[in-house]
């Protein structure tokens, strides 16, 4: 973090005390192993580096600052140069905007949006503009790399852009958000065939799908498909392919519109640890093939964590600024996503999660791993967070990654990964170690290749977008997610292990609710 300027000093030259890098990276915090200062790499004097070696899209590299004061009801403009080499899957840059006690993210705003950037190219401008609410006090700038390559970024500047305009903007509001999935799947000999296990997105607490369609063609080359409840409220698509012959191929298209509301995000001052867990919290204690909370590395760390007599919001602060420090100080590319090689090794969206969630467990707060799609990224694989659970409270959502509390619409979860399914997260078809079984699409089979892409960007085969911000009180929000819940549970009720092939369809796309609004939704059956 950087000293705290007077907001008027701070106008003269825009909110970034250091956007040129000509001498140092002072003030900006090189959040992830891939980020570093190059001294004589910038457009003029020096630039902020990313640079990831990893292939597939849960390789996130991140630089940041934060600004502590934003002026009141104005836009804020967010520029940089940019450059790249052999990027498989985007760079970008992003600003967030938070509230005065800077634990609930209120808007957000990326320049994929306005311009994808991806291979080689030599200096670009890129731009996206924040239009933050009436409570944001305070914003934080994202430098961002997804996938294998190199980044360079120079000059970043943020300035005022008149007057904000939250009510048109949708960039980190609670709202409809529609996820999209695509990939190609073709058989490398006569005779391939398999299963394909695709997780479908949750209806869980302020999260309910309004709708959900799938297609997989040509449809002669699908035996079966099937809704089931794989765990309580985790439910997944299974897809069985016909024995195809060698260069055949079966392609995947499915979406789904979801609807996400507000959660209270500030924790309490004080909870104390339990004499016993809730039921519903216990089994996220344990220690697993990929988060080893009970390692004597993590146990050592864990009686740190809880030292002097920390209650539980005190040990989960401590483990925000502990996985930032072990993150600093990470060597070479881990060859497995878990825990225990992330407190020395590189990894990705996924050992972050593993690492976080080993570390409350080793101090004793249950916590646990969920997969889905972020709504401020655009096109990836899958992205990994963490819940921690947290007396008088209960599940507490970090951003494991950029180490922030998050809001349910930051992502779209599709999978809350139970503890057995951690200890299936060895390596397997086209999935690194450490990956958490069933929190992204499973291969079981022979002779099959997968191909993802989705929107042009190779190795991604997820996409969250936003489709409407809605606005209105927990009444209103309560009566909307109430209506989706009875729907959408009729649906699956309706589907549940019954065999059916072709199109699998059903509620709304977003076109139709791009202008709906939550007493529509309410009112929806």
């Amino acid at each position: 973090m950087f000293a705290h300027f007077l907001l008027a000093a701070l106008l003269q030259d825009g909110l970034v005390a250091n956007g040129t890098f000509d001498k140092s990276a002072d003030g900006w915090a090189m959040a992830t192993r891939g980020a570093s200062y190059r001294a004589t790499e910038g457009r003029t004097g020096g630039a902020v580096h990313l640079s990831s070696q990893r292939s597939g899209a849960n390789s996130l590299e991140v630089a940041k600052c934060f600004i502590p004061t934003i002026p009141p009801g104005k836009a804020l403009k967010l520029t940089a140069w940019v450059k790249g080499s052999d990027i498989k899957g985007m760079v970008s840059i992003a600003v967030q905007g938070w509230n005065k006690e800077k634990t609930e993210l209120t808007d957000f705003a990326t320049s994929q949006k306005e311009t994808f950037l991806n291979g080689t190219f030599g200096w670009k401008k890129v731009e996206t503009t924040l239009h933050p609410g009436p409570q944001a006090a305070s914003a934080a700038i994202l430098l961002i790399l997804a996938d294998k390559g190199e980044a360079w970024f120079d000059d970043v500047t943020l300035t005022e852009a008149g007057a904000s305009a939250p009510a048109t903007s949708f960039t980190g509001s609670p709202g409809v958000f529609e996820i999209r999935g695509q990939s190609t799947y073709t058989a490398s000999k006569n005779g391939a065939n398999g299963k394909l296990l695709f997780p479908l997105p949750l209806e869980y607490r302020e999260q309910v799908p309004l709708g959900y369609r799938f297609q997989a063609t040509p449809a002669e080359l699908v035996k079966g498909q099937r809704v089931y409840e794989d765990r309580p409220g985790n439910y997944v698509l299974e897809l069985e392919l016909a024995t195809m012959k060698g260069g055949q191929s079966v392609t995947v298209d499915w979406s789904s519109c979801v609807l996400a509301g507000p959660r209270p995000s500030a924790l309490p001052k004080k909870a104390a640890f339990p004499n016993a867990w809730p039921l519903e919290a216990r089994s996220w204690l344990k220690s697993t093939w990929c988060v080893q909370s009970a390692d004597p590395k993590f146990q050592a760390i864990g009686k740190e964590l809880r030292s002097g007599g920390a209650d539980v919001p005190a040990v989960v602060d401590r483990v925000i600024a502990k996985a930032e420090e072990i993150r600093s100080r990470q060597g070479e590319a881990c060859t497995s996503l878990d825990a225990l090689q992330a407190l020395e090794k590189s990894g990705s969206c996924t050992s972050n999660a593993n690492l976080v969630a080993a570390l409350l467990r080793s101090a004793g707060v249950p916590a646990r791993v969920l997969a889905g799609y972020p709504s401020w990224a655009g096109p990836l694989q899958t992205h990994y967070n963490v819940e921690a659970y947290v007396p008088d409270y209960g599940w507490y959502l970090i951003e494991s990654t950029l180490l922030k509390p998050w809001t349910p619409f930051g992502q779209i979860q599709v999978s809350i990964v139970p503890v057995e399914h951690e200890d299936r997260a060895q390596g397997r078809f086209f999935v690194a170690p450490g990956v958490p079984y069933l929190s992204l699409t499973e291969f079981n089979g022979s002779s099959i290749t997968p191909r993802a892409k989705i929107d042009g960007k190779d190795y991604c085969d997820h996409v969250c977008v936003p489709v409407a911000a809605l606005e209105g009180d927990s009444v209103a929000w309560k009566a909307a997610l109430d209506s989706a819940r009875v729907s959408w549970r009729s649906w699956l009720k309706g589907v549940r292990n019954k065999t059916k092939t072709g199109v699998l369809a059903t509620g709304a796309t977003g076109q139709d609710l791009k202008n709906k609004t939550l007493a529509d939704l309410a009112l929806s059956k």
